[in-house]
C-alpha cells in the first residue's frame, strides 16, 4: 500500500531542476513516502533533503533523469496517519495527457505533468484517500466517519457515484483502488484480525454484482494492484501470488 496547515498559492510550472545523475532511478527509492507508475513512467513523493519536513514531488520518464516537480506540496490532513495522508496517482485526464493526482488537507489536486496548472477536484475533501486515475475518470476513498466509502467520479466533476462501503463497527475499512476501463474500480479491504490485519480485494463494476477477487482468509501482509495502460487487464498480488482479471467484466485470466 502505497497513499494535510492552510494550502498556500499551489503553482505547479514544470520540471525543475534535475536530481544527481546518480539519482536517476528507474523505480523510486525505498524510502519514498508514495509511488505510482504509469507505462515507463514514475511519480513518487518524498521528503526533501534540504528540510526533512517538507516534501517534493519527483517525475520519472522512461528511463531518463529523474526531475524534481517545482509544486509546492499540499500539506496533508493530519488527522490522518501518513499511508492515509500522503498519497499520489498517476495516469492519463480525458484528452490523453500524462497527468498526476494529489491529496491534501483541502481535497484532492491535479495537474498535467506536460502543461501544469494545479486544479482542484470539485467536492473533495482532506479526508478523500487512495486516489487512482484513468482517462479523467478517478476513483478513491472517503475516510470521513465510521464507515469508509469507495467512490468515482471525474477530474472535472467529482465524485459522482458511490460503488461499496465498509463500516467500522464491522473491523473493516477500504483502502488501495485503482480504477479501470469501463469505471470498474479494484479495491482493497482491511479488517482486524486475532494476530494481525487480513486484506481482500474486490472489483466494483457499475450496475453490476460486486466480485471478489482476492480472498481474505488468511493473513497475507497486504495486497497491491496495478493496471495495464490500457485499463482492460487488472493484476492483483500478495505473498508472491498474483491473478490477473479482465475489465471491466471481472473474467479471470490465465
Amino acid at each position: 500500500m502505497r497513499h494535510r496547515s492552510t494550502i498556500g498559492i499551489l503553482v505547479l510550472i514544470g520540471l525543475a531542476s534535475a536530481l544527481d545523475p546518480g539519482r536517476a532511478l528507474a523505480a523510486p527509492p525505498d524510502d519514498a513516502i508514495s509511488s505510482q507508475s504509469y507505462g515507463r513512467s514514475w511519480i513518487w513523493l518524498e521528503r526533501d533533503p534540504a528540510d526533512r519536513a517538507k516534501r517534493r514531488l519527483v517525475f520519472e520518464d522512461a528511463g531518463a533523469p529523474a526531475q524534481v516537480l517545482a509544486v509546492k506540496v499540499p500539506e496533508r490532513n493530519r488527522h490522518l496517519h501518513s499511508p492515509w495522508g500522503e498519497n499520489v496517482a498517476l495516469g492519463l485526464d480525458a484528452n490523453g495527457r500524462l497527468t498526476v493526482v494529489l491529496q491534501s488537507r483541502r481535497g484532492l489536486y491535479w495537474s498535467s505533468v506536460a502543461r501544469p496548472q494545479l486544479r482542484r477536484v470539485p467536492r473533495t475533501s482532506g479526508e478523500d484517500v487512495f486516489p487512482s486515475l484513468f482517462r479523467g475518470r478517478i476513483a478513491f476513498t472517503d475516510a470521513a466517519g465510521e464507515r469508509t466509502i469507495l467512490r468515482s467520479g471525474t477530474l472535472t466533476a467529482g465524485a459522482g457515484r458511490t460503488l461499496a462501503t465498509a463500516e467500522e463497527d464491522d473491523n473493516a475499512f477500504i483502502m488501495d483502488t485503482r480504477i479501470g476501463s469501463g469505471g470498474a474500480v479494484a479495491y482493497v479491504i482491511g479488517g482486524d484480525g486475532a494476530e494481525e490485519a487480513l486484506y481482500h480485494a474486490r472489483l466494483a463494476r457499475p450496475g453490476r454484482k460486486t466480485l471478489n477477487i482476492w480472498p481474505g482468509d488468511g493473513h497475507n501482509g497486504g495486497i497491491t494492484l496495478e493496471t495495464d495502460r490500457s485499463g482492460r487487464k487488472l493484476t492483483v498480488a500478495a505473498m508472491g501470488r498474483a491473478l490477473r482479471y479482465a475489465l471491466p467484466s471481472g473474467r479471470r485470466l490465465k
